[in-house]
């Protein structure tokens, strides 16, 4: 794949704009301005008074900030003009009785069809666009097709929260710490996420070689319950606070970071580009190459059999979702 890159620097004076001030936009926001390698954030929202209120809270807090901090402003569409990075976080308020990222699937898709056309007259500059917004992979796939931005420049989180709530659960199993834990999870960012057991390592071992040699006997790691724990966190936290936000928020700036500093890094993300995956008309997690450019190179992993069998399902859960969406359920 060959793709031209422009590099971020502290010195660019980057400006990101983030789409939505609930739970997870405003948190986002608060984030990016401890960072010092941007010149401007945008906070946009459809309630526009509610916006510029957060605004004016902010300048009031800045008074007090002890570093230097973006600028900082807010209000409608119009103010993404020129921006480098858009993260979306707009959604619709999920009722109690929805339980799964997909009911809420065909509200969100309208909404973000509406927004991107609003949108659209002040997208003339490639930005990058970092989606959050569930259903993830639907919602990143809406932005791929939607001509805004080059496909390369389109990220979903994707699976980057399964992947590190794994981790961290065979990091809390054996006493480590998470860093030492690569635990791919790809596919949907949902319930058909699907962990490659055979590429996980632990410490450069696999889980269950690093179990013999860890605990001096053989052990037998219980993946299936491992697997899911991991994916039944999100509604978990959900169920204890009303949302989830802090570990979202963490990858979205992890993914600006990787952009700004150009620091190539491998991350779980949903994106479009998935032909290495013989996979065309939607998007969902495989590791990718994040860089001064977005994506700058697909990894395709090395998976058994049924490893690849499970993806496919997963693959097939979100291609129905598509198909619902186009006929209109």
């Amino acid at each position: 794949m060959s793709v031209s890159y422009k590099h971020c620097t502290e010195e660019s004076g980057m400006k990101i704009s983030v789409l939505g001030n609930g739970h997870v936009g405003s948190a986002v926001f608060e984030r990016l301005k401890q960072m010092r390698e941007l010149s401007e954030i945008m906070l946009i929202g459809r309630n526009e008074d509610k916006i510029l209120g957060e605004i004016e809270d902010y300048k009031d807090a800045e008074v007090f900030d002890i570093l230097p901090t973006p600028k900082v402003d807010g209000g409608g569409y119009e103010k993404i003009i020129n921006s480098d990075i858009i993260v979306y976080t707009i959604s619709m308020a999920a009722p109690a009785e929805f339980t799964r990222r997909d009911q809420i699937c065909s509200a969100n898709i309208k909404l973000t069809n509406e927004i991107i056309e609003k949108i659209r007259p002040y997208c003339k500059n490639d930005p990058f666009i970092i989606v959050i917004t569930n259903p993830l992979d639907v919602i990143t796939y809406q932005f791929s097709k939607s001509g805004l931005t080059k496909e390369n420049r389109i990220i979903g989180t994707g699976t980057m929260l399964e992947s590190a709530r794994l981790a961290r659960r065979i990091a809390y199993f054996f006493d480590i710490s998470p860093r030492s834990v690569y635990a791919p999870v790809v596919g949907e960012h949902g319930s058909s996420a699907v962990t490659i057991w055979s590429v996980l390592k632990v410490s450069g071992h696999d889980i269950d070689t690093y179990a013999s040699n860890d605990m001096m006997k053989s052990v037998k790691i219980e993946r299936v319950f491992l697997e899911e724990n991991m994916k039944k966190q999100g509604w978990k936290i959900q169920t204890l606070k009303g949302n989830t936000n802090h570990g979202v928020v963490s990858i979205v700036i992890y993914i600006i970071n990787a952009i700004i500093h150009d620091t190539k890094e491998i991350m779980n993300v949903s994106t479009s580009m998935l032909s290495k995956y013989g996979y065309t008309e939607f998007a969902l997690s495989v590791p990718c190459i994040i860089g001064a450019g977005g994506i700058r190179d697909v990894i395709l992993l090395k998976m058994t059999r049924e490893e690849k069998e499970e993806l496919d399902k997963s693959a097939e859960v979100l291609r129905n979702m598509i198909r619902c969406v186009q006929i209109g359920l």
